[in-house]
């Protein structure tokens, strides 16, 4: 009798857990309607801002100083960022950025306070004269 019953529980179990699984591992196998995340544009964000690195302990306190670029890449793609002239401002650095998919979803990227995979250019404010200055003669 013990056999019986233990047979029993066993063929129930089996027969549920199969019910179960059968529907799901079915889905999971249709491969064209899965769409990994890797396979997704990323939207990007580009950062114009201060470089008060002095002012401020050695580090960037990244203070916008005109407002950020929004750019979508997708797997494969590479996107030159350029630097543009900002009045009072000049750059500080390289004046171009490469900006590839793999940057922008990879562990080392910086995310901006929106939580955007983030990149920039740090711009130095210049003095720039009231009034030409004279010629002397």
């Amino acid at each position: 009798m013990k056999k019986f019953v233990k047979f029993g529980l066993v063929f129930a179990s089996v027969t549920i857990l199969s019910g179960v699984v059968a529907p799901v591992g079915g889905q999971l196998l249709n491969a064209p309607t899965v769409v990994h995340a890797d396979e997704q544009p990323i939207t990007y964000r580009i950062h114009y801002s201060l470089n008060d690195t002095v002012e401020n302990g050695g580090v960037p306190s990244y203070t916008d100083i005109a407002p950020y670029k929004e750019g979508v890449i997708s797997k494969g793609e590479t996107i030159i960022e350029v630097a543009p002239h900002i009045d009072g401002y000049v750059v500080d650095g390289a004046n171009s950025i490469s900006i590839t998919y793999d940057y922008v979803t990879g562990d080392n990227v910086w995310h901006d306070e929106d939580w955007y995979p983030a990149d920039g250019f740090l711009y130095n404010k210049v003095d720039t004269p009231s009034s030409p200055p004279e010629l002397q003669v």
